[in-house]
């Protein structure tokens, strides 16, 4: 029986790091294929770099961590170590999708050219194209998030490779 090695593990979740990363939010739920398995967003509104990509480092449920996810507590990885963990943060402002439903999110990693270059949420006619070039690492449906001015949302995931 063959298994992914440590070694593996770290050196995909260091080509990933190396990749265009960005978030998009929508108001669907989802796309799926034919085996049922999620393939898009199906209403994509936004899209944003991520503002942080970090190694981390799992740290035990009882002790204090920087980072505390729905998937465990993590610490970031000392002078930037690769590990398998790979850390995302996105930052939306305040008036990102104003009056909108969030209902789904995807996390993408980008072909050189399909990513976004601008740093900032991007509301465009080639944002389509863009998801469409793109290969989702993470999808997530969500309990609907109201989107309105006093909010700045941000979410943080932490990847196991």
């Amino acid at each position: 029986m063959a298994i992914l090695t440590e070694s593996g593990r770290i050196a995909l979740a260091k080509r990933v790091k190396e990749l265009p990363i960005f978030m998009a939010w929508g108001e669907g739920e989802g796309a799926s294929s034919k085996d049922g398995n999620i393939e898009k967003l199906k209403t994509p509104l936004g899209i944003l770099n991520a503002a942080e990509v970090a190694y981390v480092t799992s740290v035990d449920i009882n002790q204090q961590a920087e980072i505390d996810v729905d998937t465990g507590k993590f610490n970031r990885s000392k002078s930037g170590v690769p590990t398998k963990h790979l850390y995302f943060k996105f930052q939306f402002d305040f008036e990102d999708a104003q009056g909108k439903i969030i209902k789904e999110l995807g996390v993408f990693v980008g072909k050189k050219v399909g990513a976004p270059q601008d740093t900032g949420y991007q509301q465009t006619s080639k944002m389509n194209a863009i998801i469409k070039a793109c290969d989702l690492l993470l999808f997530e449906l969500r309990k609907p998030i109201h989107r309105d001015e006093g909010v700045r949302e941000t979410f943080e995931f932490v990847i196991t490779f």
